[in-house]
């Protein structure tokens, strides 16, 4: 299990960073091969896989939609950001979540962007007052 998800306290850490690997290398906690491109997490004792680090089964959001990523944190309880690039400059560009709560933010950010878009329309065709 992977140090950097678990606190000393025994509580999980709620904001994780995720690392896309930019070279082969090995788990530090399984032995497993990393290979370049792989999600790992990443600690003063090495890189994790994301099994190691009970994130497996979580799906990739990318970058993009500001509502859609917020929902799906919202939803989570977990802040657990991609990153990718060298320890010296790495970049977001996306999270980690549940299945259902990335469905579910999508849903809900097309009903919110349906309404506004009606609000809009409504606006722009009401008779002045």
């Amino acid at each position: 299990m992977s140090p950097r998800i678990i606190w000393a306290n025994g509580r999980r850490d709620p904001d994780v960073a995720v690392y896309i690997s930019e070279h082969n290398s090995q788990c530090a906690g399984c032995g497993n091969g990393l290979k370049r491109h792989d999600m790992i997490t990443r600690n003063g004792e090495g890189s994790y896989c994301l099994s190691c680090s009970e994130l497996d089964g979580l799906e990739f959001l990318p970058a993009g939609s500001t509502s859609v990523t917020g929902l799906a944190m919202g939803y989570t309880g977990r802040k657990i950001i991609v990153y990718q690039g060298s320890e010296d400059f790495s970049k977001r560009v996306g999270i980690l979540a549940p299945a259902e709560a990335i469905r579910r933010a999508q849903a809900k950010s097309q009903r919110i962007a349906e309404a506004k878009a009606a609000i809009h329309d409504w606006r722009q065709h009401s008779p002045a007052a």
